[in-house]
């Protein structure tokens, strides 16, 4: 018979329709083998060269993507389920749809750049085929950085989890980084295996919304773990989870 131990709860779920774009806070979530459902759907791309934009700049298996950091003065969300229309707003609070004909005009100005909006399902398959399909991320992680670095502003926006692991208090330190190869259950049906820690990058250094840029949280995070933060999952059992499921490792 499986035996469990016990490592917190989940506190705070993600997603994140819009390559590049900040995300939505959910109360719970759907998640299959490709991730939470409508999770990274969509992205823009250049108009003219069909590059697809982030805000820093990354190399994938379908492509290079130019560097926007503007695209983090945006977010996405979805009106209902994920099969509906987007809204994309800015910090004032003003949005669009993505139903909207004018919506890659209201972008293009808002970033100063011509964009397309599309869907891009490349972007789930590959990491899924990377085993980068679910990003979870410990308050222990984030409460020893604060420790170590009591001036940064460790929000947990900087860092894109999908799921954020409220860990048991006698958890410290980088945590999540002694569970890789375990399998994780979340509440009564979801089964994630932990893969890999998830090297970061100058994104966590950024602006966006009301998060001051800061380079000493790249440094901070290389300096004292390597640069990495966070664990890489893949789903082993889909389901529904909700904030407040008990999250174990199944041994």
């Amino acid at each position: 018979m499986a035996q469990s131990s016990q490592l917190g709860e989940v506190t705070e779920i993600w997603r994140y329709p819009i390559m590049g774009l900040r995300g939505e806070k959910l109360p719970s979530a759907e998640i299959t083998r490709n991730g939470i459902i409508g999770d990274r759907s969509h992205a823009f791309c250049d108009q003219d060269t069909g590059n697809v934009l982030d805000p820093v700049k990354y190399k994938y298996g379908w492509g290079e993507t130019k560097a926007l950091p503007g695209l983090l003065e945006l977010k996405a969300e979805y009106f209902s389920q994920p099969d509906t229309h987007l809204r994309i707003t800015n910090r004032d609070g003003r949005g669009i749809s993505s139903k909207d004909p004018a919506v890659d005009t209201w972008v293009g100005k808002m970033i100063g750049h011509e964009v397309k909006l599309m869907k891009s399902p490349e972007i789930m398959v590959e990491k899924v085929e990377r085993d980068r399909t679910i990003h979870l991320l410990t308050t222990a992680s984030l409460r020893h950085l604060k420790d170590i670095y009591p001036k940064g502003e460790f929000d947990v926006r900087r860092f894109r989890p999908n799921i954020v692991l409220d860990t048991k208090s006698d958890l410290t330190g980088f945590i999540e980084d002694e569970w890789l190869g375990e399998t994780m259950s979340l509440g009564e049906k979801v089964k994630l295996k932990v893969g890999r820690p998830n090297r970061r990058c100058a994104l966590t250094t950024m602006k966006q919304d009301n998060i001051t840029a800061d380079p000493e949280i790249f440094k901070n995070i290389i300096l004292h773990n390597k640069g990495f933060l966070g664990i890489l999952c893949s789903v082993s059992t889909g389901g529904v989870f909700r904030i407040g499921d008990q999250v174990s490792l199944i041994s």
